[in-house]
C-alpha cells in the first residue's frame, strides 16, 4: 500500500512508468519479497522493499530542502534503482546469485527492463536518458560496479541515500546479529570495520 501510494504520487509519464515496471502482479510479489542484498544490510525476505521505501521517505525530505531537485526523477530512480535485485538473487531457500545475477547484474538488468518499458511506452527520451543515469551511477563508484559516476544533482542524491539508509540499517543489523550483552557489540561489523557502540534503549529482540 505505501509503495502505490509513493507511485501515485508521481506526476505523468512517471507514474505510468514505474507502475509498469513494478505492479505487475508477479512483479510486484518478487518485489516485495527479494532482500536487498546477501549479507550486509537488508539481507532478509522484505529487505528490498523495505530499502526502498526508507530511501523514498528520505528523498520527499530532501526534495524540500535542497534547491532545483526534479521530485519526479529522483524518486522514480529510488524505486527503480535496485529492481534488478530481483533477478539477481535466488531468495527460495539460502539466498545466493541467480544465472542471471552472476552473468548479468542487477544494473544493467534494471537499465535494460526501464528502456524495454519505456519504448513500449513512447516514454520522453531525454527523461529516460536522465533516469537511466540514475540507475547506472547509483553505486557512486566503478570501483563499486557503476559504469559510470554520478553527474547529476539526482545522481549524487540517489547514491548518498543508497550509501546511507544501507550503512544506517547494517548498523542496526550487526548489533542484531551480536550475542553480546554489553555497551559494544563483541564482533567487528564487517561493513564497518570496527565493533559498533550499541543505542541506549536499542530492543536486540
Amino acid at each position: 500500500a505505501e509503495l502505490r501510494e509513493i507511485i501515485n504520487s508521481l506526476s505523468e509519464p512517471w507514474k505510468t512508468l514505474v507502475s509498469t515496471l513494478l505492479l505487475d502482479q508477479e512483479i510486484l510479489i518478487q518485489y516485495a519479497n527479494a532482500p536487498a542484498a546477501r549479507v550486509m544490510h537488508h539481507a532478509y525476505i522484505g529487505g528490498l522493499l523495505e530499502h526502498t521505501l526508507s530511501m523514498a521517505k528520505t528523498a520527499d525530505f530532501l526534495v524540500g530542502v535542497y534547491p532545483y531537485v526534479d521530485r519526479d526523477l529522483l524518486i522514480s530512480g529510488v524505486l527503480l534503482h535496485d529492481m534488478g535485485k530481483t533477478k539477481e538473487y535466488a531468495f527460495d531457500d539460502e539466498f545466493g546469485f541467480t544465472e542471471d545475477g552472476r552473468l548479468v547484474g542487477h544494473i544493467v538488468r534494471a537499465v535494460v527492463s526501464i528502456e524495454l518499458a519505456a519504448a513500449a511506452l513512447d516514454f520522453p527520451e531525454e527523461a529516460l536518458r536522465q533516469l537511466i543515469h540514475l540507475i547506472a551511477s547509483h553505486h557512486g563508484t566503478q570501483e563499486w560496479g557503476s559504469p559510470v559516476v554520478p553527474k547529476t544533482l539526482e545522481a549524487v542524491l540517489l547514491h548518498q541515500l543508497d550509501l546511507l539508509d544501507s550503512r544506517i540499517q547494517g548498523f542496526y543489523d550487526h548489533l542484531r546479529n551480536d550475542n553480546g550483552d554489553g555497551p559494544w557489540t563483541t564482533k567487528s561489523s564487517p561493513m564497518h570495520g570496527t565493533e559498533l557502540k550499541i543505542p541506549p534503549g536499542f530492543d536486540n529482540d
